[in-house]
């Protein structure tokens, strides 16, 4: 019996943790999309801000928007495999990682592309 809630208390862990991520890929596609180069700034790890502003030689909030990422669009599927995360969406798949602030992109624009698994216009080293 004292399984069933420790169960219970696991998947709704589980969800909550798939909720959290899910939001965050939301908000920074949200932002891209309203030209708010800040707020999606906000919500990249730190290596992935470093290298865009690298690669383009700009601050931030402008290299974002040269980017033209797609819409996210509606929710495919959430995956959290403990502090890496990935959300696919109908336009656009984005990778997440838990740091101490939270969940942040650490690659967006990201389109399957065989053998290799990915090609994301926005990444980090």
């Amino acid at each position: 019996m004292a399984l069933v809630p420790l169960l219970l208390t696991a998947a709704c862990g589980t969800g909550d943790r798939e909720a959290a991520v899910a939001a965050v890929a939301q908000r920074f596609s949200a932002a891209v999309q309203d030209g708010d180069g800040s707020a999606g700034c906000a919500l990249l790890a730190v290596a992935t801000r470093a290298e865009l502003e690298a690669s383009a030689e700009r601050l931030c909030p402008a290299a974002l928007a040269e980017e033209e990422l797609p819409a996210l669009g509606a929710i495919r599927r959430v995956s959290v495999n403990g502090v890496e995360a990935q959300v696919r969406g109908a336009g656009d798949t984005v990778f997440l990682t838990r740091v101490s602030r939270g969940w942040r992109v650490v690659a967006a624009g990201c389109v399957r592309r065989d053998p290799a698994p990915y090609d994301c216009a926005v990444k980090g080293s």
